[in-house]
């Protein structure tokens, strides 16, 4: 028997569920920058008052949604089988672009003109660490307090979006392995990484 306490956590997550789900399919029909509060709210079939017990804003339910997103990256990056080292950063990307696809008309929307830089700013962010991180494990001659790495880095990262964004808009007709491939082979010639 469920007690009253995994009942309301219960119906909390079904309302944070259905508000995610308002927002996600507001920004593909809206874009993010449209759209209010009470739009989100009519959407999920909740009152503004329920919305306001879960976020302040928009902008905190997107930043929420953002990290919960990238915790079901993580989530899987963690799952991963572990990889013979000229793999890791490819299975790494195949895991996002794979993520991406699962949610492309958010990402198509959020990375494009109707998106929010604030969203952009924290996707350049979360794959900035994902790859340093990869980077870090396969080689001790990067150090990511090193100006010179961060600005190799940021340059990649800012290529990877762009490539994401230009992929997106093409319905996907690159495979993920093809896609994941190029950008793996990109990274190593920007950071001087040989494997």
């Amino acid at each position: 028997m469920s007690t009253p306490k995994e009942n309301t956590d219960l119906r909390v997550r079904r309302t944070q569920t259905a508000i995610r789900e308002a927002l996600l399919s507001l920004i593909e029909e809206k874009g993010f920058e449209a759209i209010i509060v009470q739009d989100i709210a009519d959407r999920a079939m909740i009152n503004r008052v329920t919305f306001y017990k879960h976020y302040r804003d928009k902008y905190d339910l997107l930043e929420k949604t953002m990290n919960e997103m990238y915790q079901e990256l993580m989530a899987r990056v963690k799952v991963a089988p572990s990889s013979p080292p000229d793999r890791v950063i490819f299975n790494l990307l195949v895991l996002w672009l794979e993520e991406v696809i699962k949610y492309a008309s958010f990402y198509r929307t959020m990375l494009g003109k109707e998106g929010s830089p604030a969203f952009t700013s924290q996707v350049r962010k979360q794959l900035g660490s994902l790859i340093a991180d990869a980077v870090e494990q396969l080689s001790t001659s990067h150090d990511r307090n090193d100006t010179s790495f961060t600005i190799q880095l940021q340059f990649t990262i800012g290529g990877f979006l762009s490539v994401t964004e230009w992929w997106l808009d093409r319905q996907p007709s690159m495979p993920i392995e093809q896609v994941a491939s190029q950008l793996q082979h990109l990274l190593f010639r920007v950071i001087n990484y040989n494997l």
